[in-house]
């Protein structure tokens, strides 16, 4: 059965337009816009835009690429909140721009080991050293002696807390669950036969529509929560403009609602069929 889910395209613009205002708010507050501030922005806008995305999809009546979009989504917010909670946000700019810059070379120094392996003869001896010693350079900057931690996330890094830890701690073991255990099923090729019928068509049944309409809440509840959190932190003390928008992302969210007690019913009335 498809469902009609509500276009998210006027509100995703509508939502740029706000964050645009409460960034110009930002820098007339400071007399420029900080990088602290353009990089709370940057994780907002992101959100904003891969939830955009998502309801692309949904108004299509394609579920493919969802469940990957949502974890990605809740990345995004679980970095937002152990921003927003850090006292030295500088800390956290630098170990993004040091994690960056050290997986890209290390990446293309793996590149080079295999084809040297292979003997492909793709890198020069000169462009081989030179990335040995751009890793060597960062490696040093980034100042993390033990390989292991090298892998971790930038924000797990920053607050030395696994992102497990940092939902449990901002969020919920459910919301964990609902936007990044499981969505790694769908990350990693172990739920083939929930994406596609027999016959090769995009497919998604009751249960995981249920808990796709349940991260579609979360993330409209977390769009809310976050624009308001960036308002106080700019010290917006009220806006017309804002409480009108959040008042209809609000009713975006009863809109999901009726859809997920549409479901339920469907639910009910097959299950003894």
């Amino acid at each position: 059965m498809e469902y009609n889910f509500p276009s998210y395209q006027d509100l995703f613009k509508v939502t740029k337009r706000r964050l645009n205002g409460l960034k110009g708010h930002a820098s007339k507050r400071t007399g420029k816009l900080t990088d602290q501030d353009a990089f709370m922005f940057m994780i907002i806008g992101n959100i904003n835009l891969r939830f955009n995305t998502i309801c692309m999809l949904l108004e299509s009546n394609n579920y493919d690429g969802i469940f990957v979009l949502q974890r990605s989504i809740f990345e995004l917010q679980i970095a937002f909140e152990a921003y927003m909670k850090a006292h030295k946000k500088e800390e956290f700019l630098k170990l993004y721009s040091k994690k960056s810059n050290f997986e890209t070379v290390n990446k293309w120094q793996k590149l080079i080991k295999r084809s040297n392996e292979d003997q492909a003869d793709i890198f020069t001896q000169e462009d081989q050293e030179k990335i040995k010693d751009w890793k060597s350079n960062i490696i040093e900057d980034l100042d993390i002696p033990n390989n292991r931690d090298r892998m971790k996330l930038w924000y797990e890094l920053a607050t030395n807390k696994s992102v497990k830890e940092l939902s449990y701690e901002y969020l919920s073991a459910l919301d964990y669950f609902i936007s990044y255990d499981e969505p790694s099923n769908w990350v990693h090729p172990q739920r083939l036969e929930e994406n596609i019928d027999i016959d090769f068509n995009n497919t998604l049944n009751l249960d995981y529509m249920i808990m796709l309409v349940g991260m579609l809440r979360r993330d409209i509840r977390w769009i809310i929560e976050d624009m308001t959190k960036i308002a106080k932190h700019v010290g917006l003390a009220q806006s017309d403009l804002l409480y009108k928008h959040l008042e209809n992302l609000v009713l975006f969210d009863k809109k999901l609602l009726e859809i997920a007690m549409d479901i339920n019913r469907n639910k009910e009335e097959n299950k003894d069929i």
